[in-house]
């Protein structure tokens, strides 16, 4: 399919499924109401529903979302079913879940060798050594405190951590390893 008529699919949309849109508008706006009083307000033994609520309300919209496009790229009738649609944002979940764990444990693997543990252990000594008293410091001023050195060759260390851990995982992605 054109990359042209993707976008020329995508900007009518709107248009010939305004009842829809209007929908998605009233969803969105409910999962950030609930989400900020769920916040901002004490709600007591209802935090637990709000939370589910908000995380349903979440999914649903992942899921229409992941319709939308299937309606795009594929040129197919969009239908607007809130139990396909959480089922398909539960599963998109799900699946960005399964990389993001892959990408911790591979990136995890590699703290030691790095260098990026004993960095942190240099930089936690300095603190603790340090002849103020750092109970009530920000972290923005503590690190204010601290040696450039010490937070560049952290810095340093953090990105080679996350090359090779990206290198790795665009490997095993090859494959279909992951």
């Amino acid at each position: 399919m054109r990359i042209r008529h993707i976008i020329s699919q995508s900007a009518k949309l709107p248009i010939k499924e305004y009842k829809i849109f209007i929908i998605i508008f009233l969803l969105n706006t409910a999962c950030i109401m609930i989400s900020k009083n769920f916040f901002e307000i004490d709600v007591g033994q209802w935090s637990v529903a709000t939370m589910i609520i908000s995380t349903a309300v979440s999914l649903i919209l992942i899921g229409i979302m992941m319709n939308m496009t299937y309606y795009v790229v594929y040129d197919k009738q969009f239908e607007l079913n809130i139990k396909e649609s959480f089922i398909e944002g539960t599963k998109e979940y799900l699946v960005t879940m399964h990389y993001i764990i892959l990408s911790v444990l591979l990136s995890s693997l590699f703290i030691v060798p790095t260098g990026v543990y004993a960095r942190l252990m240099h930089i936690h000594e300095y603190i603790i050594n340090m002849d103020i008293n750092t109970t009530f410091m920000t972290i923005h001023e503590i690190s204010g405190e601290i040696p450039v050195n010490l937070q560049i060759n952290l810095q340093h260390s953090i990105q080679l951590n996350f090359l090779i851990s990206l290198i790795i995982f665009l490997f095993l992605s090859s494959f279909g390893l992951s």
